[in-house]
């Protein structure tokens, strides 16, 4: 109040109250738009809205028709790679390892150095 009246600068009133002088501004102006309701502490991040029982229904529903759409792309691709395996989908392929000949078993024809 004394710096709306002009007997004290926001500076010196800012370092009475320990705050910064861009603090104090922000101060002082909730306190000339709203008074001293201004100056009360409130919660923080956006009030919580109440959402009506059909509403939630409606975001639940609607989570699980894009559940569903994703199951079925998963399946439509699923078909798509069986077509292209020749009906081979979910099978998984195994590779058979050629053995490598013992060198005692069967020796290999060596190269001539040169």
């Amino acid at each position: 109040m004394r710096t709306l009246r002009g007997e004290l600068s926001q500076v010196e009133a800012a370092r009475i109250l320990g705050v910064t002088p861009q603090w104090f501004d922000v101060l002082r102006g909730r306190f000339v738009e709203s008074g001293v309701a201004g100056l009360e502490e409130k919660p923080m991040g956006r009030p919580r809205q109440h959402v009506s029982a059909e509403q939630q229904r409606i975001e639940e529903l609607e989570r699980e028709v894009l559940r569903l759409q994703q199951e079925l792309r998963v399946g439509k691709l699923r078909e798509e790679v069986a077509a292209l395996r020749g009906g081979r989908a979910g099978q998984k392929k195994t590779r058979q390892r050629r053995r490598r000949p013992n060198r005692r078993e069967s020796p290999s024809p060596r190269r001539p150095r040169h």
